[in-house]
């Protein structure tokens, strides 16, 4: 299972993520799961099960943020 955004922080987005994540864990026990974002801000991480892979994608960054868009 694999969660991807432009970016996790402290934010509804993440408060979201880890409440799917957890029902999914729950139902599901063996699930791997993934969070994908352009960025994984050092604060989300304790919001991120330390048992998830994180991986960051910078060309998933939202257009403020990628470097192409100027």
């Amino acid at each position: 299972m694999a969660f991807l955004t432009f970016y996790f922080a402290v934010d509804g987005i993440t408060v979201e993520t880890k409440k799917y994540a957890q029902v999914f864990t729950n139902l599901f026990p063996q699930i791997k799961i993934h969070y994908v974002a352009g960025t994984i801000y050092d604060e989300a991480t304790e919001m991120i099960d330390e048992t998830y892979l994180k991986k960051e994608i910078p060309e998933m960054n939202g257009f403020d943020n990628w470097p192409l868009y100027k």
